[in-house]
């Protein structure tokens, strides 16, 4: 049986998602019952605080010529814990290839790594769970889409359009360690990902530029 905005064609086993900008109800048999999205959101966003130079592109500021993610040079300082913005990140959301935002406390020792596909969600040894519907269903094949990740007060959140998709209470020892979060960097970006730098509150480290690593 095929999840919603999937199909499966005649004889078929395995399941393909509809074309962009198509739904479909789950046990869809035929590319036919993918339909139009007319819930799909008109995407408003709110730039007065991003500068055009300051639009960073993952892709090229995380390199292997940069130290990749292993210099704290490399990385992005925000006060994570205590952020009401989080990360916000636009790229097209897949489902096999993981995207991934690596954490760090304020003198660069790495804490863990969140990871998001339409499979799945996972924070090192803290969050390992299937993707839910209700984010699945907004990160349309082939669109990039504006998904925010944030830890503030230690709750792991995802929110796509301004909408919380996925919650998850930190505790115990993850509570401890993901609470100590000051910066963070990115790996297995794909090219077209971007993601926006709040001058308020983020302050890029020595060898990141606005066209890849300095």
């Amino acid at each position: 049986l095929c999840e919603e905005n999937t199909f499966s064609g005649p004889g078929s086993d395995s399941c393909s998602e509809c074309p962009a900008g198509k739904v479909s109800v789950a046990g869809s048999t035929s590319v036919d019952d993918c339909i139009p999205d007319t819930n799909q959101p008109v995407i408003e966003e709110d730039t007065s605080q991003i500068l055009p130079a300051q639009s960073f592109s993952p892709s090229n500021s995380w390199t292997p010529e940069c130290g990749s993610c292993n210099n704290v040079e490399c990385t992005i300082k925000q006060d994570l814990v205590n952020s009401e913005n989080g990360i916000a990140v636009r790229s097209i959301v897949k489902r096999k290839e993981y995207q991934s935002i690596i954490f760090y406390d304020e003198e660069g020792d790495e804490l863990g790594t969140f990871k998001l596909s339409k499979t799945g969600i996972h924070l090192t040894s803290c969050i390992a769970c299937v993707t839910p519907p209700s984010l699945k269903g907004k990160c349309i094949k082939d669109v990039p889409t504006l998904w925010v990740v944030s830890i503030t007060d230690g709750i792991i959140r995802i929110r796509i359009y301004g909408e919380v998709v996925y919650e998850h209470r930190l505790k115990g020892e993850c509570l401890e360690r993901f609470t100590k979060a000051k910066r963070f960097a990115f790996a297995d970006m794909p090219p077209e990902a971007s993601f926006s730098f709040l001058p308020d509150e983020m302050e890029t480290g020595g060898k990141i530029a606005s066209t890849g690593c300095a």
